[in-house]
């Protein structure tokens, strides 16, 4: 077998490590992860290692992923949360691609967990990494594993206890500051970070066809505040601005705040695909944002990125989104709609500031392969049943 060798960090004497031979990707639960598919297909042009990348997944947009792709067999399942995810990494598990992983990156704790616990090997859980990537860290009291009221603690115990586990946060340095501060509150002796990932370098922004329009994009639920956005919709449509509504995901549960919605707004948009979803918001000239909280959200950059002006609710998180000179942030309502009106109008002058804004904010350089490289080594030290450097050969001893 033959793979590439690196040598020892700070050991001047030949020192032959093998380096990972296959990742594999898990993405699933529901249409909202959709997003961690071309997120995760970014992530592996910058593997720094040659080596197999496999894909499981029960999103319907997996064909962008430059690797082998493997549908789950639940893709129309209508079964919990949990289950799909269950379903998900069962599959992984009878395909042997769960055994056959030196790396194992998902978007979901709910996937971190079962793929630590269901990949035994000699009756011991896997020690080899998994790697749970997210654009922000668990609130309290929010969770996929509901656990009583121990959701974050057990996100904590994870990141905390298990030694495989490592979490990341996509590039948000409040977030990071947040997680560093939560992980050494709940487990002090550990000898764990949280690592931040820049996912994603400004170049310039690409300029489309743009219509007179307002768009809100994200899930119907409170954190994305989509009823605040019906109210500052309600009053730009009269006053004749076009308005449309992209509900990327939303159950059945809100079925009357849907028909609500399309009362309001000229064109509602639910469960698109993202490829068509992407080509109708970006024809946009304004993004009205009413978010409570966000991490490192990858659909609004995407539309940033294709010239839709921004107009942000006064809220902590959207200090690491922007920089401070921009100026289109709102507290009421009422400022909101004028914004969105004066951004209509001055649309090529809030370009020109959005562009400086992104090239200030987005300029770090990607570091997904120091990551993930810094989290091979730290496996490779620790582990004790394989020998990296055998007479200059490598073996592969499991």
């Amino acid at each position: 077998m033959s793979s590439q060798s690196s040598g020892a960090e700070g050991n001047s004497s030949p020192c032959f490590r093998r380096t990972p031979e296959s990742v594999l990707w898990i993405v699933g639960g529901n249409r909202e992860n959709e997003s961690l598919i071309p997120l995760f297909s970014g992530l592996v042009e910058q593997s720094p290692w040659e080596c197999k990348n496999k894909l499981i997944t029960n999103c319907l947009n997996y064909r962008s992923f430059p690797g082998e792709t493997y549908l789950s067999k639940n893709i129309d399942g209508k079964d919990t949360l949990l289950g799909k995810y269950r379903a998900l990494v069962l599959n992984a598990l009878d395909e042997d691609m769960l055994m056959d992983a030196d790396i194992i990156v998902t978007g979901s704790m709910t996937a971190a967990v079962l793929t630590v616990l269901l990949d035994l090997k000699d009756g011991r859980y896997r020690e080899r990494p998994v790697v749970y990537v997210a654009p922000k860290i668990p609130e309290l009291g929010v969770g996929e594993l509901a656990i009583g009221s121990g959701n974050e603690k057990l996100f904590w115990w994870m990141v905390g206890m298990m030694g495989n586990l490592h979490a990341v946060v996509l590039d948000n340095d409040t977030e990071k500051i947040l997680a560093d501060e939560r992980l050494s509150f709940n487990y002090p002796n550990t000898n764990k970070s949280i690592k931040k990932v820049v996912t994603y370098k400004h170049d310039k922004i690409i300029h489309t066809s743009k219509e007179n329009r307002v768009v809100w994009s994200g899930r119907y639920n409170s954190v994305k505040n989509p009823q605040r956005a019906l109210k500052i919709m309600a009053l730009l449509e009269g006053l004749e601005v076009k308005c449309s509504l992209f509900i990327v995901s939303a159950d059945v549960g809100k079925k009357t705040e849907i028909k609500f919605a399309q009362k309001i707004c000229e064109s509602v948009h639910i469960n698109l695909p993202t490829d068509e979803y992407i080509k109708a918001a970006m024809s946009a000239k304004i993004l009205l944002i009413t978010s409570e909280v966000e991490g490192f959200p990858l659909g609004y950059i995407e539309l940033l990125r294709y010239g839709a002006v921004p107009v942000i609710k006064k809220k902590p998180w959207m200090k690491t989104f922007l920089t401070a000179k921009w100026p289109l942030v709102y507290d009421t309502d009422g400022e909101a709609v004028e914004m969105c009106r004066d951004a209509l109008r001055n649309h090529d002058h809030y370009i020109g500031l959005l562009d400086s804004c992104l090239r200030e904010r987005y300029s770090n350089e990607l570091n997904w392969g120091d990551v993930l490289g810094s989290i091979w080594r730290r496996y490779v030290a620790t582990d004790r049943r394989h020998d990296y450097s055998v007479g200059g050969e490598q073996y592969r001893t499991r």
